[in-house]
């Protein structure tokens, strides 16, 4: 399948201009990566945004070792992730791993962003959709981390 179809075929671009979309399909790639390959850590410039088209992604927030540390989240298929660079972002504030053999497209962030800001209706569209996977990540870590503290309490 066409780097352009899976554009065309995810929710948030359907409502994209087909020269948009071929702007944006030369600027991004469908990957296959292997279980257990980095698609970017905290250590990485910020040049890129993310769909999961299928297998498995986790998030984790660094924990200052070599291995990989606090899990922030599973991403969903069809989920945007690495959206650092969409919020002014130079690095990544994450690492994201895959857990499964997992099929990824990689969008330049610089394009991505040109369309966006010549298109408010469509720039307003993402940050919503970015908002909401922050919310909903944000929400996840909170409730982990109230019951590991409980976890811990009731350890005492």
């Amino acid at each position: 399948m066409s780097v352009g179809r899976m554009l065309t075929g995810h929710e948030f671009f359907q409502s994209f201009l087909p020269e948009q979309v071929a702007a944006l399909s030369r600027f991004s790639s469908a990957r296959k990566l292997d279980k257990g390959e980095i698609i970017y850590g905290p250590d990485r410039k910020a040049t890129h945004v993310f769909v999961l088209l299928d297998g498995q992604v986790e998030l984790r927030l660094p924990s200052g070792t070599d291995e990989m540390g606090f899990l922030v989240s599973r991403v969903s298929k069809g989920e945007f992730f690495g959206v650092a660079p969409l919020l002014g972002g130079e690095r990544y504030t994450t690492s994201a791993r895959c857990t499964k053999a997992s099929k990824v497209l990689f969008v330049e962030a610089k394009p991505l962003i040109d369309v966006l800001s010549g298109h408010p209706l469509i720039g307003l569209k993402m940050m919503s959709v970015v908002a909401r996977a922050y919310f909903d990540r944000y929400q996840s870590l909170i409730e982990r981390v109230q019951r590991a503290l409980a976890d811990l309490a009731v350890e005492k």
